[in-house]
């Protein structure tokens, strides 16, 4: 016959310890994919789309617009904080 098993006995917390260690563990790498892909939010939600759009139905200097174009440039291309 199989007795009850009590969450508060040494080998159950043990285990659920060495669980919750491997799980965290094992959170590291698919966050670090995460943030490889942060700096491309706003593409996909749509805020470069009207960056742009905004600064393009203004008149600007050449100077102007290569600065832009720099920014949006070097924001694609700087590393994201992990």
């Amino acid at each position: 016959m199989l007795s009850c098993v009590s969450a508060e006995e040494s080998l159950v917390t043990d285990f659920i310890q060495r669980a919750m260690e491997i799980f965290q563990r094992n959170t590291l790498g698919p966050q670090k994919y995460l943030n490889l892909y942060r700096k491309y939010t706003d593409l996909l939600n749509g805020k470069s789309d009207q960056e742009v759009s905004g600064f393009l139905a203004k008149i600007h200097s050449v100077d102007a617009f290569m600065k832009v174009s720099l920014w949006f440039c070097l924001r694609l291309s700087s590393p994201v904080a992990e």
